[in-house]
């Protein structure tokens, strides 16, 4: 009997899909090609030394696995096998996701970075600049390996006028995280410019000393300037990100800390050339002002230039002379016209002050008793005042009568009213 390919396909799939043992199944494997697809669908291979197999987690699992996924993580799968017909290849369609290994010690990383991160750790306003020129570096390192020997020949070569000291520490292993820490609080007090931490490339197991957590806040509470050179340019570590800067290799270190000696050169060399480019061309400048100045008249007759002063300076004072002449002329003048003026208006003032007081002592003598007396009339007094009505006298009271050439004593009889 004949069999079409899809029928074949389906015979297979069937014979793995009844199968208990393969229904659901738990493999151990790194992934890698992950790929996630806008559906929400995952796409990826689960792999060992020596083997591979396609793998599938459908979105309404992938949005329930707890861990971040991501290429080179060794995991623990639980799925199912089957066949895809159409394909004609068996994959394992995935339920759950859970670190092993490395895979546990990565969520660790994630869980610190995210943590130190959210503190404040990592931000970039709160990083140490470096001194332009430093006269003295301080290398934490395992004193062999290629990773030492690059940051000190890198340096020697950039930068020979800096010393270099080496603080030799484990890089890796158990006893590596207090070791380095160690070194770290020792050269914070050495009075180092900048201080490097290298070590060559490894696993995230070889590397995770420097993914410590006490490691991390001591560096970031350093006073020295820090540059991490952790592994290979693909590596990332804790130390990485708390660091002042992140050297991708140990030879990007010994760069960014020093300057490069050859263009320091260059850039003198340049400069001198400048100066001396500069210098001539001021040469210049004063030798022709100097030639100006001797074709000058006065040069060769230097007591012209004194005359030519005293001209100008007599004929200032005599403009002077002749200026403070007319200010005294014409000040004298206006303090006559001035006087004239003051004594005019005084006499005008005495004169209309002695018109209003002929008026005013002509009215006042008309409004004289005297006057009125003189005409006839007299002024009757009491012992206490005027008389000015028949109520201001009383029968047989004596009053005085006075008149234009005496006074006249008498008795009052009687008064009517009118």
């Amino acid at each position: 009997m004949a069999y079409t390919v899809s029928q074949l396909n389906n015979i297979i799939k069937e014979y793995i899909d009844i199968n208990p043992s393969l229904r659901r199944v738990q493999v151990i494997g790194e992934i890698s090609n992950l790929k996630k697809h806008y559906t929400g669908h995952w796409y990826l291979t689960l792999k060992d030394e020596n083997s591979r197999i396609n793998a599938m987690v459908f979105a309404s699992y992938a949005s329930r696995i707890k861990i971040k996924v991501e290429d080179g993580m060794k995991v623990m799968i639980t799925g199912t096998v089957s066949v895809y017909p159409q394909g004609g290849s068996y994959q394992i369609y995935i339920y759950d996701i859970d670190p092993v290994g490395v895979g546990a010690l990565y969520m660790q990383y994630e869980a610190l970075k995210k943590k130190l991160n959210e503190e404040g750790l990592f931000d970039l306003d709160k990083k140490k600049s470096f001194p332009k020129y430093p006269t003295n570096i301080g290398v934490i390192s395992a004193p062999q390996g290629a990773a030492v020997r690059d940051v000190i020949t890198t340096i020697r070569r950039r930068w020979p006028l800096t010393q270099i000291t080496l603080l030799s520490s484990l890089v890796q292993g158990a006893s590596a995280a207090p070791d380095v820490l160690d070194k770290l609080k020792k050269a914070d007090n050495m009075g180092f410019d900048v201080i490097i931490v290298a070590r060559g490339g490894g696993s995230i197991e070889d590397l995770w000393c420097f993914n410590d957590e006490t490691v991390a806040r001591f560096v970031y509470q350093m006073n020295t300037p820090i540059i991490s050179a952790i592994g290979h340019e693909t590596d990332f570590t804790i130390l990485d990100f708390v660091a002042d800067a992140r050297a991708a290799t140990p030879t990007a270190a010994a760069e960014i800390a020093t300057p490069n000696i050859y263009e320091i050169r260059s850039l003198v060399d340049t400069q001198k050339v400048r100066m001396g480019k500069g210098l001539m061309t001021k040469i210049d400048m004063y030798k022709d002002k100097i030639d100006r100045i001797k074709a000058r008249n006065w040069y060769s007759s230097p007591e012209l230039l004194f005359v030519n002063k005293r001209l100008k300076c007599d004929n200032l004072m005599h403009r002077l002379n002749r200026s403070s002449e007319k200010k005294i002329l014409d000040l004298k003048k206006s303090i006559e016209q001035s006087n004239l003026k003051l004594n005019n208006g005084l006499n005008n003032v005495i004169k209309t002050n002695k018109m209003q007081f002929a008026t005013l002592v002509s009215k006042l003598d008309a409004l004289s008793p005297l006057k009125v007396i003189q005409r006839g009339y007299g002024l009757i007094e009491t012992q206490e005042k005027v008389v000015k009505s028949i109520k201001d006298v009383n029968v047989n009271e004596n009053i005085t009568i006075k008149v234009s050439d005496g006074k006249i004593k008498a008795n009052v009889l009687s008064k009517e009213e009118n």
